[in-house]
């Protein structure tokens, strides 16, 4: 019988490596905030049980639910999720991510004609570019086919009601930093009549946004509406103001992911 000897500190290493990449992906895919803090901590919990399952093998840390409850914990350790919805989503890219993530490195290994138990490190790295571009290219064609052009929104905020039409801007990307909400611009005089922006203090569910431009950086006003709709379905977004809309022919702008969440 042929024996094999197992390192733990490179086992480790490589494991908490594709680990903090695949968390990675899964943060740039969703457009949700990557933080390298909790991703470092959510790949060492992952490789500490990768290493414990070679070592002791114990029947309950093999068992599937055992290995999804551990998938969970990181996915809960590295990304601050506050919806379950949220955690659907990027539970649900994580595995996807960790699938095309697998298959890519397997495909670039028979590729440069590597052995079965044999990955060179310049394997890993073309699958994980393959899985980037092919994860990418997959989820953008899906935001594009979901996501029109021109939608209608709908929102309620103090009592009052007021629409205005939004478009779809891939390069808006902003996110309010307390529950990460998108963030969707809107035209200030669309919103004056319910609204008082002379007076930021006293708007209710008030929000600061950072934003930051080519040539500078700043802070939009916003805040979070009591009910905001497109297509007769609830959305969960921060809306804000900006100077840069008044000479635009659209009300608003959002990302296309916004509709997706």
């Amino acid at each position: 019988m042929e024996t094999v000897y197992l390192y733990l500190d490179v086992l480790f290493l490589y494991n908490f490596s594709m680990n903090l990449l695949l968390l990675y992906l899964v943060s740039y895919t969703c457009s949700y905030r990557f933080s390298v803090v909790r991703g470092v901590f959510a790949g060492m919990v992952g490789s500490a049980y990768f290493c414990a399952l070679c070592v002791w093998q114990y029947s309950i840390l093999e068992h599937l639910c055992f290995q999804m409850l551990v998938s969970c914990f990181m996915i809960f350790t590295g990304f601050r999720v506050r919806l379950f919805r949220e955690f659907l989503k990027l539970f649900l890219v994580y595995y996807l991510m960790s699938f095309l993530l697998a298959g890519g490195i397997r495909f670039s290994a028979n590729l440069f004609g590597t052995g079965e138990n044999s990955i060179p490190i310049f394997a890993v790295g073309a699958g994980a570019v393959l899985v980037f571009f092919l994860g990418q290219t997959y989820f953008r064609a899906l935001k594009r086919k979901a996501v029109h052009e021109e939608k209608v929104f709908s929102m309620t905020y103090n009592g009052k009601k007021v629409c205005f039409r939004g478009f779809s801007d891939t390069g808006n990307t902003l996110t309010e930093p307390i529950e990460h909400l998108s963030v969707i611009v809107v035209k200030q005089e669309k919103l004056k009549e319910i609204v008082d922006f002379s007076h930021p203090e006293t708007l209710r569910n008030l929000r600061l946004i950072p934003c930051r431009t080519v040539n500078q950086e700043g802070i939009l006003i916003g805040f979070k509406p009591d009910l905001l709709t497109c297509d007769e379905k609830k959305v969960r977004a921060v809306i804000a103001v900006s100077d840069t809309l008044q000479q635009s022919d659209c009300d608003a702008i959002f990302h296309p992911s916004l509709l997706l969440s």
